[in-house]
């Protein structure tokens, strides 16, 4: 199931509808967990913004040492491998920004698969 060909993120992100599914899936996943991502829509206006709140978070939670933070990748589905193949492509960025990356393309991916399956 290809839903994104040729990886095209930036193209559904350019759609605030797109945008704001993806933030929303984003909280769910995090409340599911036991953490809060409490971000007003509005404030979420482009990809840029939300990956740097979200960044943010993810900041936060590894200064606590949470381990909980391993649920929260199993609960939205970002594996050790996807984590390690990414930091091996993209050499000069930091984990949290390789994490954050990754949580909002899967979280992208949900919210299409289920546009895709719930017609």
């Amino acid at each position: 199931m290809d839903l994104l060909k040729n990886n095209d993120y930036q193209l559904y992100f350019e759609d605030q509808s797109y945008l704001e599914k993806t933030h929303a899936q984003i909280q769910r996943d995090f409340e599911m967990c036991g953490f809060t991502f409490n971000v007003d829509n509005t404030l979420i206006t482009n990809y840029s913004k939300l990956f740097h709140l979200l960044l943010e978070r993810l900041e936060e939670l590894s200064t606590t040492g949470n381990t909980s933070v391993k649920n929260l990748l199993y609960r939205i589905d970002v594996s050790e491998k996807a984590i390690l193949n990414r930091m091996a492509r993209v050499q000069d960025a930091e984990f949290e920004e390789v994490l954050t990356t990754l949580i909002i393309e899967r979280s992208l991916l949900k919210v299409l698969t289920r546009e895709k399956y719930s017609q």
